[in-house]
């Protein structure tokens, strides 16, 4: 084999290496991407101190990461639970920027 055909074949050999290698790299990085994508959908958070501040992340606890799966609280008085994204550094404790569907339930008579 001369040399110009051992270079040719060398040059395609590491011009398909190169290319299976950012496949790859592409492949792996969809699926993190997924994963991060997937931690930001909304969660049940109940609220644990009702004579705090419900403006803290830490007095909420993760009741749940199915978002159809609710508290259940009844009533209008005392907030009771949030629906709302993880936090980013503390993904059990909610992102309170992002709290929707406020549930209460009854005070103490």
């Amino acid at each position: 084999m001369s040399k110009k055909t051992k270079i040719k074949v060398l040059s395609l050999i590491t011009a398909f290496t190169l290319f299976v290698g950012v496949g790859i790299a592409f492949a792996f990085n969809t699926k993190e991407k997924a994963k991060v994508e997937t931690r930001s959908e909304m969660v049940w958070f109940t609220y644990n101190n009702e004579a705090s501040d419900v403006n803290e992340p830490s007095n909420y606890t993760l009741h749940s990461e199915d978002p159809e799966n609710s508290p259940g609280c009844a009533g209008a008085g005392r907030l009771c639970a949030i629906q709302a994204e993880r936090d980013a550094s503390n993904p059990d404790q909610p992102n309170l920027a992002t709290q929707t569907n406020p549930q209460f339930k009854n005070p103490i008579q």
